[in-house]
């Protein structure tokens, strides 16, 4: 048994991650850098707190802040009607960097 950061009780990891993978889209909770309970994993994942979540761009190989880089991909598409990062996760998980290569690309 793990003891969670944020709320202190014992959990289960395979029973903290279907929890996670139940409430999440296209997450997984092997991707959560914090010791946390399959609850507070989801609560971190709904309120966008940075330094939680960690992924690693299939196009480019560095590893990113899911929320930091959603907020680096949005802030450059104000006009955009909507889009966010994972958006452009279709065919591979991408970091900002190489989405926005990709949005470039759509509008050329």
């Amino acid at each position: 048994m793990k003891k969670c950061e944020w709320c202190g009780n014992e959990f289960d990891v395979e029973e903290a991650e279907d929890i996670f993978e139940d409430e999440t889209f296209m997450l997984s909770y092997q991707s959560v850098k914090k010791c946390l309970c399959g609850n507070c994993a989801v609560e971190a994942i709904k309120d966008a707190v940075d330094g939680v979540y960690f992924e690693t761009c299939e196009k480019c190989g560095k590893e990113f802040d899911l929320f930091e880089d959603e907020m680096e991909f949005a802030n450059q598409f104000d006009w955009f009607n909507g889009m966010v990062l994972r958006d452009y996760w279709k065919e591979q998980i991408l970091c900002a960097d190489c989405a926005l290569e990709e949005v470039y690309k759509d509008l050329e």
